[in-house]
């Protein structure tokens, strides 16, 4: 009977052994294939502000430029498409249709999933946000 006993001890052991060492295996895998490299929005100061009862003007007010093509702009949780400049710098700036209430917010998309929020404006306030 000790025999039996120990052969299912060793079958148990090496079962877990095996087991381990896929989970180490796997551990690693998932290590190595996340990206390290993500990306950083751009150091910018934006202002959302109401020009009139049914636009704001979203401004770049001061640091890095920004690829135009990388803005995203929502209203109310619905994307607007303004023609922003291949390179948006400091002064630049565009009219979105918006009523006052409704909340405009600018993203900053870095590719594949990088999205980043860099100015929201929730009320009639102005919003200005740093990136």
């Amino acid at each position: 009977m000790t025999d039996e006993g120990d052969r299912l001890l060793n079958v148990i052991g090496a079962a877990l052994v095996v087991a381990l060492v896929v989970v180490i295996v796997v551990g690693v895998v998932i290590a190595v294939n996340v990206p390290a490299n993500r990306v950083e929005p751009p150091d910018a100061e934006w202002s959302i502000r109401q020009i009139n009862e049914t636009h704001v003007r979203i401004a770049h007010d001061s640091g890095e430029s920004v690829a135009g093509s990388a803005l995203v702009v929502t209203v109310d949780g619905y994307s607007r498409h303004p023609a922003w400049d291949d390179r948006v710098t400091t002064g630049d700036g565009v009219a979105v249709e918006a009523s006052r209430g409704q909340v405009v917010r600018l993203y900053w998309d870095g590719g594949r999933t990088d999205r980043f929020q860099i100015a929201s404006r929730q009320s009639a306030e102005t919003g200005t946000a740093t990136a």
